[in-house]
């Protein structure tokens, strides 16, 4: 897969578009000024919005995951969930210019009925994402991000009435074009729901400890910054900025060595940024925004690729992808609230400097991870090691083989399915497999279509992404480790 499938096929296109027009709400929402201008002090311009904001956010996840993703309805509430919050921007808007004296109480009205929406945005998002396969998510998520930097700045340029009309249709569109994604609706068969979810916590768990801990000193920064420095300060400019130009990078090394995230070791690109962001806060204190700017950079370019971690994981395993982003968004979520407690306790009760806990998640983060950097090798993009012992060429089509085999037994492909797949595979058309198998070309087209429609899959390309993800003995296992008397 290439730059062209990425950007110009129609698919990708509403992919990739979609969920920037949701990072780019996000950004906004978090880096940007506040739609309301009635504002008291620090406390209320910082903490109590986050405090509402934080806490609504994880409830809506929660809801989901433990309620509403039973009803098969959830996308059409979604819709309804995105203009809600659209419209809540805009009377909070109003309602700030006319009756001033309550605008604190709209802005916080409307940080919190619009977490609980985006919420539901985000999740159908992210079980759209899951039925693709690793390298497509990988590709589109990336490339949305940068689509979102750019919608981000666009939008922090204005001011006015035009800015809040910008924000509050963002997350109608991105429901729009949600609607407009192309899938069969029957859903890949995959392992038992045991097997499954255990395999889901052991590819995930290790991923949102590190997140924690990033996250906690991203938001006492954030928090800090935003209090010194005001909203005024362009902060979201350069995370956006820098955000943009990590994620180009990474997604022109992904599209050249058609490579996934090692999603457990990602974190290895995410830590020396955010190191060097506490170093600059720590020669400069909050006096300059680039150091709270770098810190930010990490945490966001880190939440960028749980989503790809979660996607990945749940279209994997047996683990449904609506409960799977519900929990594991509403432990990102409660990341601001445990900052939160950490500066009240700080404050409050120990009277500790925020700077002196900074300085004590740093070095709990240096701690965890250098075990990581010393005692493994991998690197931030899977690719195998190459053997010099062992004909590539002839292996790959062996590993093809196997995977070909195991997809028919996984996904229960008739006789005549196994053998329409296994000259769609080679990239036979229709009247080639019907003059080959005996049979007319519409019954051909039938068996491509149930086949496509038993891997959950829309194309052939995406078809052969998800054989290829499929684990199977390596040659170089037979070779060398599988030898036993």
């Amino acid at each position: 897969m290439g730059f062209r499938e990425v950007f110009i096929s129609g698919n990708s296109f509403v992919y990739i578009v979609g969920l920037a027009l949701f990072y780019a709400w996000n950004l906004t929402d978090i880096y940007a000024q506040p739609i309301t201008g009635a504002t008291s002090g620090v406390e209320t311009i910082v903490w109590i919005p986050t405090l509402v904001s934080s806490l609504c956010n994880v409830l809506g996840y929660i809801a989901i995951a433990v309620f509403l993703f039973r009803t098969k309805r959830l996308k059409f509430i979604a819709l309804a969930a995105s203009f809600v919050a659209g419209a809540c921007c805009v009377l909070a808007f109003f309602l700030s210019v006319g009756l001033p004296a309550y605008g604190e109480e709209a802005l916080l009205a409307y940080r919190g009925i619009s977490r609980v929406c985006a919420a539901c945005v985000i999740v159908m998002w992210g079980s759209e994402f899951s039925a693709l396969g690793p390298l497509r998510i990988t590709a589109y998520t990336l490339a949305s991000f940068l689509v979102a930097c750019v919608a981000y700045l666009a939008v922090d340029a204005t001011a006015g009435f035009l800015r809040v009309v910008l924000i509050a249709l963002l997350l109608p569109a991105s429901m729009a074009l949600l609607f407009r994604v192309k899938r069969f609706e029957a859903a890949p068969q995959k392992p038992p729901l045991s097997n499954g979810l255990r395999s889901f916590v052991s590819q995930t768990w290790r991923v949102l400890l590190v997140f924690y801990l990033f996250g906690v000193v991203t938001w006492i920064v954030i928090l800090n910054s935003q209090a010194k420095l005001g909203y005024g300060e362009p902060l979201g400019m350069f995370v956006a900025l820098g955000s943009f130009l990590i994620v180009a990078l990474l997604l022109g090394t992904s599209l050249v060595l058609r490579s996934t995230f090692s999603l457990s070791y990602i974190y290895k690109l995410v830590f020396p940024v955010v190191m060097i962001g506490v170093g600059l806060i720590i020669a400069f204190s909050f006096e300059r925004s680039i150091g709270p700017a770098l810190v930010s950079v990490g945490y966001t370019c880190f939440d960028l690729f749980c989503f790809v971690m979660i996607a990945d994981a749940s279209g994997k395993t047996s683990v449904n992808p609506i409960r799977a982003f519900g929990w594991c968004r509403a432990v990102e979520s409660g990341v601001p609230l445990f900052a939160l407690g950490i500066i009240f306790a700080a404050q409050s009760v120990l009277n500790i400097e925020e700077n002196i806990l900074i300085y004590m998640f740093v070095i709990a983060c240096i701690v965890v991870l250098a075990a990581s950097f010393l005692l493994e090798k991998k690197g931030i993009f899977e690719r195998d090691h190459l053997n010099p012992d062992i004909d590539y060429p002839r292996a790959e089509v062996i590993v093809f083989a196997r995977q070909c085999e195991k997809a028919i037994e996984d996904y229960s492909l008739s006789m005549r399915e196994a053998e329409v797949l296994s000259l769609l595979v080679r990239g036979r058309s229709v009247p080639h497999i019907a003059e080959r198998l005996y049979i007319a070309r519409s019954t051909v087209k039938t068996h491509i279509t149930r086949i496509y429609q038993k891997l959950g899959v829309d194309s052939r390309q995406e078809m052969i992404d998800v054989i290829e993800s499929i684990e199977v003995p390596s040659p170089s296992q037979d070779a060398f480790g599988d030898h036993r008397e």
